[in-house]
Formats: C-alpha cells, structure tokens, sequence
C-alpha cells in the first residue's frame, strides 16, 4: 500500500524558473548561491526536506482523495521538453482536478518532471526515513481559484505537488510509451509532442502543498539509464557534451515544521519505507475505473492516478 507525505513549504519551480538569470545544480550558480537571485530561496519553508515517518502524526483527511476525469481520459495533450534542468511534460486539459488529500478546494494537473542522480544511492530529492531512491517525479499542479498557473506560483496554498519515487525493479511498461520520446529531447531546448498518452528549483516560493508518496514506482535498470545517458543539459551545437544528472537540491530544515501522515506507526523504522505498516483504509476514489482507463490508454496520467492510496502531511494543518 502507498504512503504519502503532503507538506506546505517552498518548491522552486522547473517550470517556472527566471529566464534572466542562471542557475544550476553545482557550482557558482549551485543551491548554495540561489538566493543570490532569488531570495525566497533562503526562507524557513523551503524543500526538499527530510522526513522520519515514526515522528508523523497521523491524520484522517490525508486519506480522503478524489480525482476528477482521469478515469475518463483516454487521450491528453502533452508536450515534453527538455529545459536544461529535467525532462519536463506538460498537460493541456482544463477538465482535471485533484482534490482532498488535506488540501482544500481543486487543483488543475499542469505538468510533471524528473529529477535523478548519476547512479541509484541518489537521485530523489525527498528522503524517507534516510532512504534515497534513484528517481523522483513531481506532478505539479496550481489552484483552480487562479486562472493560469502564473498567477499561482507565489500565493499561500497556490501549488499542490504530488511525489512519486522511484526503484529498480522489473520493466515498466506502462511508463515504456513516454520514456520512448526521451531520445527525442537529447538535448537542452528540444521539444517533442506526445501524441497519446516551494519549489525545489528557483525562484524557491513558499506557496506549495506537497504531498509525497513513499510507496516507489518500479522500473528497470535500462530504463532508468535512459534519463542518465540520453539526457544532455547542454544543446545540440555544444562543443562539448554534457550528461543531465544529479539534478536534486540539497535537503532543507524542517525548521519546526510538523509532519501528518495518512498511517498509524507502529515502532521506529530501521528498514526501507516501504515495510511500515499503513492503516488499513484506502482512498476514497475508485480504483476499477482508473484500471479500466489504463487498459483503453497509456495515457501517463491515468496510471499516475491508479496508484494513489494513502498519505503524509508536514508544515501547518490546513
């Protein structure tokens, strides 16, 4: 069963990141200098953080998920694109809405992204219970109080991010069509269409309710390879090459932020996240529909639903 963490605190953006100025994942332009450009990166709220599931404090309402028109969606707009940070897919449909899970009112999904390291000890920027996993996936979304996404990015409670990680494991051929375009955005500034299917970057606003899932997704060997062998942070006509990997920031302090989860623990944990005990209770969206989606489509975002159940919430109650 999966566990998740939802949390108020900063995420910085991929998507959103200030075109003026640079920034990277080392070096003079590295975390450590963010907020030389972007002061929100110095804040009190700011992510990813680490998290120790036996300090959790479990709360009902984390598990009360709902999502509107993924079990319907058959087929989505999406666009990939490599940025220079992450290989990033963005989502045109205006009917999507994810609701509950400890946040109040809709959010729209707009897009996700990847971050993963040079080999599988790293690679997620959340860590569980000192547990790193190779990959992480971050499905963004913004509140549908606001028109556009833009207008959210910098307001309380405007963003909502959903987490996944990620393990080796057996092939994952749900994941196989999207992974498929990965050689088709090699390089920084390449787009590709997908015809079916805080921030924890600059400028690091404190405006994101995250929710985290420590239950990881499986996927093989070769397909994690891909992200770390095709990818390329430098553009086409680069002199010289340049692998995309490494692309997490370092942990933040919780600075006396609480952490809720959706399980009841029963005794600290030494082992890997995935062997605490969850409550046994599952959310409240129906399971058979989003399955029956999946077998009409691999569209990335009917699976991404599928295997929601349960979570964790850190920052302040909402």
């Amino acid at each position: 069963m999966f566990v998740c963490i939802s949390l108020f605190i900063s995420l910085p953006i991929v998507a959103f990141c200030g075109t003026g100025s640079v920034w990277e994942y080392n070096g003079i332009h590295g975390p450590a200098h963010w907020h030389e450009e972007y002061p929100d990166c110095a804040g009190v709220m700011q992510s990813p953080v680490a998290i120790q599931s036996k300090k959790a404090t479990f709360d009902v309402s984390l598990l009360q998920f709902g999502f509107k028109g993924f079990s319907e969606l058959v087929q989505a707009n999406m666009t990939m694109k490599n940025n220079g940070h992450t290989v990033q897919v963005d989502i045109v449909d205006t009917s999507l809405r994810t609701h509950g899970g400890g946040v109040t009112g809709g959010y729209k999904p707009v897009q996700f992204h990847f971050h993963w390291g040079a080999d599988n000890t790293k690679g997620s920027e959340h860590v569980i219970d000192d547990h790193h996993y190779p990959m992480e996936m971050h499905i963004v979304h913004y509140s549908d109080r606001f028109q556009k996404i833009e207008d959210a990015i910098d307001k309380p409670d405007g963003l909502l991010v959903l987490g996944f990680f990620f393990e080796i494991g057996r092939h994952n051929i749900h994941f196989e069509e999207v992974f498929n375009y990965l050689e088709n955005v090699a390089h920084k500034d390449d787009t590709t269409e997908i015809p079916q299917g805080s921030l924890t970057t600059p400028p690091c606003y404190e405006s994101v309710v995250w929710t985290v899932f420590t239950q990881p997704i499986t996927i093989s060997s070769s397909q994690m390879s891909d992200f770390r062998n095709k990818i390329k942070k430098t553009t086409v006509n680069a002199t010289h090459e340049e692998d995309l990997v490494d692309d997490f920031r370092p942990l933040q302090q919780l600075n006396g932020r609480n952490v809720y989860s959706s399980f009841v623990t029963q005794k600290p944990s030494t082992q890997a996240p995935q062997t605490v005990q969850p409550i046994n209770v599952v959310c409240q969206h129906s399971h058979d529909n989003t399955n029956n989606a999946i077998s009409t489509s691999l569209s990335l975002f009917v699976i991404f639903i599928s295997i929601l159940t349960s979570g964790f919430m850190y920052g302040h109650k909402m």
